[in-house]
């Protein structure tokens, strides 16, 4: 499946889609659909071979990119007739693109809920710490 947001990141739990608190930089793997068999699956060059999942994973592998792609859209997923790649699947809530903490006002579209919670606790924190002067 594809969606009108296809490029989605996933994170250290492949399980877990919803955002990384770091982006693209910080992103294990960021995934792109190609077809309804094919995706390209680019993975960070600073990774062990071991914290990658195998090539040709087939059925597993489809599920981490479908999870990631079906909460990163935003208008519309596009599937092939007669398949449903979502059966089963579950995907966590959307947390709201605007968000503030004390003085400051953020934005980050496709976070989850509990991302977002972990990202205003690290902003949080800073605010809380004395600049040098």
């Amino acid at each position: 499946m594809t969606s009108d947001e296809p490029v989605a990141l996933v994170g250290a739990d492949p399980d877990t889609p919803g955002g990384l608190p770091g982006g693209f930089p910080h992103a294990p793997e960021i995934v792109f659909p190609l077809d309804p068999q094919r995706a390209l699956v680019m993975v960070r060059p600073d990774r062990a071979p071991e914290q990658s999942r195998v090539p040709n994973m087939g059925r597993r592998q489809a599920e981490v990119i479908n999870r990631h792609v079906a909460f990163n859209a935003h208008r519309w997923i596009v599937r092939k007739p007669g398949t449903n790649p979502l059966a089963g699947l579950t995907l966590p809530e959307r947390a709201p693109a605007v968000f503030e903490v004390g003085d400051m006002i953020g934005l980050s579209t496709n976070q989850s809920v509990d991302t977002r919670a972990k990202v205003v606790a690290r902003m949080k924190a800073r605010q809380r710490k004395p600049r040098p002067r």
